[in-house]
């Protein structure tokens, strides 16, 4: 008997182990709250002045964190201790009343409605504090159902249209202690479900985050474009292709697909591959500049200016041993940079598709190494 209560116990420990950690976090919190004691706006506070009845009674605390007594006027009280606010009115009232002995309390502490809905086991209304946290108010409501995705919170203000969204399960974690704002009045939450992956995709070439994603029910070709952080300057709209794990690469149309036109955003599988080719109106510049990569033309350009798109070359620049590779026509066009810029030499022009090559000094790599790299390129994606 003993042996198979042991086993259920350890059975349950994995399940029980976020909630108590959400448990002891919301009490820690709340504990830290009540310790700080501090009047805060919309709370009311009880005034006692011994032997002068008409300056006693009960006070709401404006939204600017002030109240408002007779001879007294305005008083700021959000933020200070009670016994501070006591101390402060006795100094004030001190001109009218002899060695005047004064007392306030908190009445009663400012709540506000807030709502949380989705994965919570209690969903529905809830009044709070002014200084509720995002953690507590789930805690509240029964915490979190085995199905919730506390990576994924929305927090949605009064008056705001775009949702703030949390992540509370790095709270949980100790791997944050920010993520957890204080809520405000009107506020409501919504703990989504936890969406199950299907796999992986993955989006390569033009796009502004090279890797894969995961892969969720529905998932059409937009939205893995989307999560790669969207398309670059040069990607190409027609020449974008989507292939199958074991298929061959299918075209599809980059503009439709972004526009959620159903024909040309595909819903995507397991394994699948998004590849964006660069327009086809390109140029590349390779080795000792500042900013080395691809670069759009529409027409050519003189080589100096290609060179400036480029941020120039660098102070290790061998440019006496420039070279141009030309792939329409399948060669390596020689180049002195510094007779060009001196006026010796004709500033030749730039054709897209060609390739310049600027070699440090000291680089022993042949210019045709380079040439082979870029040149297969573009199947090695697919193997």
């Amino acid at each position: 008997m003993y042996d198979v209560r042991f086993r259920e116990a350890r059975l349950m420990t994995p399940r029980l182990v976020p909630l108590l950690a959400l448990t002891i976090l919301m009490l820690c919190q709340t504990g830290a709250r009540a310790a700080t004691g501090v009047i805060e706006s919309g709370d009311t506070l009880r005034v006692i002045v011994l032997g002068a009845n008409d300056l006693c009674g009960e006070v709401t605390v404006n939204p600017d964190g002030a109240i408002s007594m007779p001879l007294v006027g305005n008083c700021k009280v959000a933020g200070k201790t009670t016994d501070q606010v006591a101390t402060e009115l006795a100094a004030v009232l001190r001109r009218y009343v002899k060695e005047p002995q004064v007392t306030v309390g908190v009445a009663q502490k400012a709540t506000w409605v807030v709502v949380v809905s989705g994965r919570v086991k209690k969903p529905g209304a809830y009044q709070v504090g002014s200084r509720t946290s995002l953690l507590e108010l789930v805690g509240l409501a029964g915490g979190p159902d085995e199905n919730a995705d506390l990576a994924s919170v929305n927090l949605i203000h009064l008056g705001i249209k775009t949702p703030e969204t949390v992540n509370l399960q790095e709270l949980i974690d100790g791997k944050t202690t920010t993520a957890n704002p204080t809520l405000s009045i009107g506020d409501i939450v919504m703990v989504p479900e936890k969406v199950a992956t299907l796999g992986v995709v993955f989006v390569l070439g033009e796009v502004k985050r090279i890797g894969s994603c995961e892969l969720r029910r529905g998932m059409r070709i937009h939205e893995a474009i989307g999560q790669a952080g969207g398309t670059t300057d040069l990607a190409d709209p027609q020449a974008a292709s989507l292939k199958s794990k074991d298929g061959e690469p299918v075209k599809f149309d980059l503009t439709k697909a972004l526009a959620q036109d159903t024909a040309e955003d595909k819903m995507l599988s397991p394994g699948d591959t998004i590849y964006i080719q660069p327009t086809s109106g390109t140029f590349n510049i390779y080795g000792a500049v500042n900013r080395p990569g691809s670069y759009p033309i529409r027409q050519s350009i003189p080589l100096t200016d290609a060179l400036a798109q480029a941020g120039g070359y660098t102070a290790r620049a061998k440019i006496q041993n420039t070279r141009i590779l030309r792939s329409s026509q399948a060669k390596s066009i020689p180049i002195n940079l510094a007779s060009v810029q001196k006026m010796r030499a004709d500033n030749i022009a730039i054709l897209p598709g060609d390739t310049i090559v600027i070699p440090e000094r000291g680089d022993k790599t042949s210019i045709w190494q380079v040439l082979s790299a870029v040149g297969t390129l573009g199947w090695l994606v697919w193997r």
